[in-house]
């Protein structure tokens, strides 16, 4: 049985928060391993998005690459979702 197969149906079929506070932590640890994609905008904010392309380079054995991606981001001034997308689009 896989992992995405014993993820509870409450997560599966779950509507997005409205706000961050309203933001489930059981929801956000499955987001943030990759196994459910995010419902809406606030799931998306909460996303630990560097966290998550380590993972991803891990499955594709890309893992030496994530040195790089990691001094972009930590070397931007804004620590916000979207600055972080930006610096690792621009590698």
């Amino acid at each position: 049985m896989s992992e995405r197969e014993l993820i509870p149906a409450h997560i599966l079929d779950r509507k997005g928060p409205r706000s961050l506070k309203d933001l489930n932590p059981e929801v956000v640890e499955y987001l943030n391993k990759g196994l459910v994609e995010t419902k809406n905008l606030m799931e998306w904010l909460a996303t630990d998005q560097l966290g998550l392309l380590k993972i991803t380079l891990g499955s594709l054995d890309k893992l030496a690459w994530y040195d790089d991606f990691e001094v972009a981001v930590n070397a931007q001034k804004s620590q916000q979702p979207i600055a972080t997308q930006k610096s690792l689009g621009k590698l």
